[in-house]
């Protein structure tokens, strides 16, 4: 009975997992990755074939019988592990993103190297796309102001943080990005290649943004919610809303009412502690920043 009920409280953690919106969104006002939590129904999946296989030995009283039982149930496991499982993690496109290397990946390790061994402070930093953030966090451990809004934490408001963090970077304000500098110790600023085409597309499809089946291609831009539209447009900075995905790897996302951030001229006063460059290009950049 109790590994019974293991694997129901754990379906029903995953159950839980896919309706609570309907409860977190009308009192906190957020949700966590619930599309997302299905994933946890596979591990009850496997939870129940494995019970199933505990059972099926427990009625085997035969001590041959037995034996063979487990021997047949080893190579099936590893039938469909070299079967299906490898081949298809192999497959995977992520998977073959993660084993490729050339000069670009290259220099990100490099310069995530550089920066654990010249910049010891404390000092957060901010990006002009969360995929860059995120990628530099995981390579440095780094703090930094915003990331990539899937992977952020849930108890962290990352959609004030996105609004402020644009406010930072393409604000007119200069007082409120001095307090902003001030209120989340933000020093340096990290750029890559992505977020210089991130930053290059979201402007060159700008217009594309008031076509609802365009709205996706918004995740070249900073995107937050529309309450903040009031006080980015306060602070200088155009705004159109889109109907679009959070997390544009999944087909299967929900898509939520948002604003993308048009980029726009920075009043940021910077000085360029390293650089990566490939054929006299500059591809990473890490800035100490100031107003």
């Amino acid at each position: 009975p109790k590994k019974v009920e293991v694997i129901i409280l754990i379906f029903l953690t995953g159950f839980i997992g896919i309706i609570h919106p309907l409860i977190t969104k009308p009192l906190i006002k957020t949700s966590f990755g619930f599309y997302r939590f299905s994933i946890i129904l596979n591990l009850s999946r496997v939870l129940l074939i494995t019970f199933g296989f505990v059972l099926i030995y427990e009625i085997i009283k035969n001590k041959k019988a037995r034996q063979i039982f487990i021997f047949a149930s080893v190579l099936l496991v590893m039938f469909h592990f070299f079967s299906y499982t490898m081949p298809t993690y192999r497959e995977n496109k992520w998977t073959k993103v993660g084993q490729e290397m050339n000069a670009g990946i290259g220099s990100m390790f490099a310069m995530a190297d550089w920066i654990e061994k010249n910049i010891q402070d404390d000092g957060v930093f901010i990006s002009p796309h969360g995929e860059t953030a995120f990628a530099l966090n995981a390579l440095t451990g780094k703090k930094v102001m915003h990331m990539r809004i899937t992977h952020a934490n849930p108890f962290v408001d990352s959609n004030k943080r996105i609004a402020e963090a644009a406010v930072i970077l393409y604000g007119n304000n200069s007082e409120e990005i001095k307090r902003l500098l001030k209120k989340y110790d933000v020093k340096y600023l990290y750029e890559d290649q992505y977020s210089f085409q991130s930053q290059k597309q979201c402007l060159e499809n700008w217009a594309l943004f008031d076509t609802e089946e365009f709205g996706d291609m918004s995740y070249n831009c900073l995107r937050t919610t529309p309450e903040y539209k009031k006080y980015l447009q306060a602070n200088g900075i155009q705004v159109k809303k889109v109907h679009a995905r959070l997390d544009v790897a999944s087909n299967k996302a929900p898509k939520f009412d948002l604003i993308a951030i048009k980029p726009g001229k920075s009043l940021l006063k910077k000085k360029v502690l390293q650089r990566a460059l490939i054929q006299n290009t500059t591809i990473i950049s890490v800035s100490e920043i100031s107003i």
